[in-house]
């Protein structure tokens, strides 16, 4: 019997290509989003906002931020870790500025009435909501190893998928696990 495959749904794409548009690789960082001017062209190159644009401002820049930062914080306590004090603050703190109301046609969940950045980034707070009201949120998870922090959908039948890569990230973690239980204690 072949294993279920569950497809990432596609009002999650944007927010999965927002959360990794910062890639914390110790080995070769970026960061698609670094100003207001960036922020604003990254919206308009994944359809959040249309042309010609009002460029983002500082504080619309620095509340983008923030939403990123808080969703690859809930994105890495989809593994069940303890998602920090501060983190669950800003989270909050995001979701209360940008907010999403029924809509009555179209997608279940709309931006509410918002200027034009504040109304793109709603549509990804939408996602998030649409995504934990569907029961599918649980599955778009943060690497936990210290040199990736890539977000990842977890495609898996019974959405125990733990790394980003099996390949890269989970055979660094058994090696480093191998390498520790082989090491002789000391005193030995």
């Amino acid at each position: 019997m072949a294993a279920t495959v569950h497809e990432r749904p596609p009002y999650l794409a944007v927010v999965h290509r927002f959360v990794n548009s910062l890639d914390v690789d110790v080995d070769d960082p970026s960061d698609e989003i670094t100003d207001p001017a960036g922020l604003t062209s990254w919206l308009i190159a994944h359809d959040l906002l249309d042309e010609p644009a009002e460029p983002a401002t500082r504080a619309q820049f620095r509340l983008a931020m923030d939403l990123r930062q808080a969703l690859r914080a809930l994105a890495l306590a989809n593994h069940g870790e303890p998602i920090p004090a501060d983190d669950l603050a800003l989270a909050r703190s995001c979701f209360d500025r940008l907010p999403v109301v029924a809509a009555p046609v179209g997608e279940a969940l709309a931006p509410g009435t918002l200027p034009p950045v504040q109304r793109a980034l709603a549509q990804i707070v939408a996602g998030v909501a649409t995504a934990r009201a569907a029961g599918e949120w649980h599955r778009l998870r943060r690497c936990p190893a210290n040199d990736c922090g890539w977000v990842f959908w977890d495609s898996s039948a019974r959405a125990a998928r733990r790394w980003c890569s099996m390949a890269v990230c989970g055979n660094r973690a058994k090696a480093r696990t191998f390498s520790r239980r082989a090491r002789p204690s000391p005193g030995v």
